[in-house]
């Protein structure tokens, strides 16, 4: 055993340039193409169902379609076409020794579409079925856990098992029998691609070869998977490290606890990009290496002499037209995926869908609308910060919630019949703290030229019935500041939406409710609803974004309710305490045995 692990860290060594890319660059087509696709025919066969997203109550009916089954199906065998392609390369490219290293992805190229058409006869069929199955085994460390995390229907199915002894039981039995079966095919894919088996002589002489030797076996393979994840632990025990240094010297657990949790949402699907890729090509080196010393046999030569004149004509007319079909639908999925990159509708390092806003700046921490206020939204990681404008009497617009001044600064005045410059320079942070003395109300124009590529910023009108030019002035400012795609303009007056769509289509606009009810969904001026948390239900979210319009959620501060409205799918949450809302929804990616580990060594 110990001349084969030898045997593969050599091959493996050598390989890794030419492996490693294939990988990279499979991974990524992949997760461009593949995914966006598969998201889209859900989606639409969803659509067919009349819902939006898949919940425990109405998986069932779902799976009662006849279109929906046919749909999934077709989706499982493109996925598992897509992984027999990738196992096919790696098979052969470590079950053959090229003589001639020249062109040697065309060789590959080649060698796996003579290969992949067989695999494609009716005969075969089962060996899409066993690719499937084997998938999370191989991967099992990385790719498997982003297969089955934060899943709505596994939680609860999960949780159903468990309570259930016999579920229990019947369902540890499955999982040991799937696994035995992999143990027991591990050479099949050896027998198809290097020895031109059919799936039935190749599962024959698979159990035939590793019979006597499984638990030698197993423990080998394990062992090959248990080194991937001590090297993936060690990592983010690096970063964890790192983190908790800086932690040490800031004195700010809870911010630097986020600051992690960030940090792996952005970061961990790149790594188990990298790591997924090593996996599955050090985990299939090994089978193959492992199969040569069970058998005997040895590498077989490759010498397909190759020159750019003659590679056409070694693949007849109907195969080129094939591949040619194929790399333009790849072409156009990956065009698709690189757009919905680019446009932040799909994202492949998965960064949360739901983001948060800090209310009135970060009003916990500062003096609301206020720079301070600002400065500690922007510090603590904000998406948005929330901010309420109004017009004074002499048409300046500026930072201030209530339509009084009395509640901040004791001076009892409506907004509307003040000049600016008889208020500007009034102290509104003492009654916070004495140590924001200094700060005074702000203008538009200042807020805008201090968050500019800091902060987006959500900038709700609040019409007092006197003002003159509110919206022209807000959309004014805005334009003049190059601010357009960096906020939103949210208000509880519907006609101020209105008249904002009309000065400036590009700006996007909120229609605040505390209270829904009927069918508000398709008011034209409105490209997103911000609703008071207590009216946000599974229909509210799924009829807004059938309409491609997104929910926020105001103003929730409880961790209970931030849970909440990350599972129901809310677009943008508006909380009082951006740091905590952080902690709980980027925690929702991750296991809670991990979590209680990351807060044991943040001391949190």
């Amino acid at each position: 055993m110990f001349k084969v692990w030898k045997n593969t860290l050599i091959s493996v060594k050598k390989s890794t340039r030419t492996l490693f890319v294939f990988e990279i660059l499979f991974k990524t087509i992949t997760m461009l193409a593949l995914i966006p696709g598969f998201k889209y025919l859900i989606d639409l066969t969803l659509e067919i169902n009349g819902y939006s997203y898949i919940t425990t109550r109405n998986i069932l009916s779902c799976l009662k379609n006849p279109v929906f089954d046919l749909m999934l199906i077709g989706i499982l065998l493109l996925f598992a076409l897509s992984v027999i392609y990738e196992i096919s390369i790696i098979v052969l490219f470590f079950g053959h020794e090229f003589i001639d290293q020249k062109l040697l992805y065309r060789k590959l190229f080649i060698l796996s579409s003579k290969e992949m058409k067989k695999v494609l006869k009716p005969r075969n069929f089962l060996l899409l079925l066993y690719a499937l199955c084997l998938f999370p085994f191989t991967n099992f460390v990385t790719t498997s856990s982003y297969m089955v995390s934060n899943i709505e229907i596994n939680e609860y199915f999960l949780d159903y098992i468990i309570r259930s002894k016999s579920l229990t039981l019947f369902f540890i039995s499955f999982m040991l029998v799937i696994f035995i079966i992999s143990i027991l095919l591990t050479f099949v894919f050896c027998y198809v691609f290097l020895e031109h088996k059919n799936i039935e002589e190749a599962c024959i002489e698979s159990v035939r070869l590793i019979k006597g030797k499984v638990i030698k076996t197993v423990i080998s393979l394990v062992l090959c998977n248990i080194i991937f994840l001590v090297i993936y632990i060690a990592f983010y025990l690096l970063v964890i490290l790192l983190v908790s240094s800086g932690t040490t010297i800031l004195q700010k657990q809870e911010f630097s606890f986020v600051f992690f949790l960030s940090f792996f949402n952005l970061s961990n699907k790149l790594v188990v990009l990298i790591f997924s890729s090593l996996e599955v090509i050090v985990h299939f080196a090994f089978t193959v290496h492992l199969y040569y010393a069970y058998s005997g046999k040895m590498k077989k030569k490759y010498s397909l002499k190759l020159n750019k004149k003659n590679i056409r004509r070694k693949l007849p007319y109907r195969s080129r037209r094939g591949i040619a079909m194929i790399g333009a639908v790849i072409l156009l999925f990956n065009t698709w995926g690189i757009y919905y990159v680019m446009h932040n509708t799909y994202g492949i390092l998965g960064v949360n869908d739901t983001l948060i806003t800090s209310h009135r700046g970060n009003s916990i921490k500062a003096p609301e609308n206020t720079l301070a206020a600002l400065d500690y939204a922007v510090r603590d990681m904000s998406d948005y910060a929330e901010i309420d404008v109004q017009e004074t009497k002499d048409g300046v617009i500026i930072l201030f919630h209530d339509s009084n001044l009395k509640r901040i600064t004791g001076i009892n005045r409506n907004i509307w019949k003040v000049n600016y410059d008889d208020i500007k320079d009034i102290d509104i942070g003492s009654w916070f703290n004495k140590k924001f003395s200094d700060q005074r109300i702000p203008t538009l124009d200042e807020v805008l030229k201090f968050c500019n590529n800091k902060i987006r910023l959500n900038i709700e009108l609040k019409p007092h019935g006197n003002e003159k030019n509110l919206e022209k002035s807000v959309v004014s400012i805005i334009e003049e500041n190059d601010f357009v795609n960096q906020c939103v303009i949210t208000s509880f007056n519907y006609d101020s939406l209105k008249k904002v769509k009309k000065l400036n289509p590009e700006i996007k606009t909120g229609y605040i409710l505390s209270a829904v009810y009927g069918k508000f969904y398709d008011l034209k001026y409105a490209d997103f609803f911000s609703i008071e948390k207590s009216f946000i239900t599974d229909k509210v979210v799924n009829e807004a974004h059938k309409r491609d319009k997104e929910v926020f959620a105001w103003t929730i501060n409880s961790a209970s309710y931030m849970k909440k409205m990350a599972k129901l799918g809310v677009d943008n949450i508006i909380t009082d305490n951006p740091v905590k809302a952080r902690k709980v929804i980027y925690s929702s990616d991750i296991p809670n045995y991990t979590l209680d580990f990351l807060k044991l060594i943040f001391e949190y």
